[in-house]
């Protein structure tokens, strides 16, 4: 009988400790699911951003090419991307 009572018990803190540690896991998927989301909306625009700045590129390299390389167009693509972020 006595060890019934101890199987019972057993099986009771068993039972407990399974559900607090399946919370745990399920709270721990819910935080990296949002990381993971996060993480997909900084490279997405990190993405946007980079194509930009490649457009500002090729536009420079045009003017470069089309002004024979003056001074005035680097500034101008300085002041234009800096702008954008200011």
């Amino acid at each position: 009988m006595n060890t019934l009572i101890h199987a019972d018990i057993f099986f009771f803190v068993t039972t407990v400790a399974v559900a607090v540690i399946a919370v745990l896991f399920i709270i721990a998927f819910v935080y990296v699911f949002k990381i993971l989301a996060n993480l997909r909306h900084i490279t997405d625009r990190a993405k946007v951003e980079g194509d930009l700045i490649m457009d500002e590129v090729r536009r420079m390299r045009e003017s470069m090419r089309f002004h024979r390389f003056g001074i005035g167009t680097i500034v101008r693509f300085i002041r234009r991307t800096v702008g954008r972020y200011y």
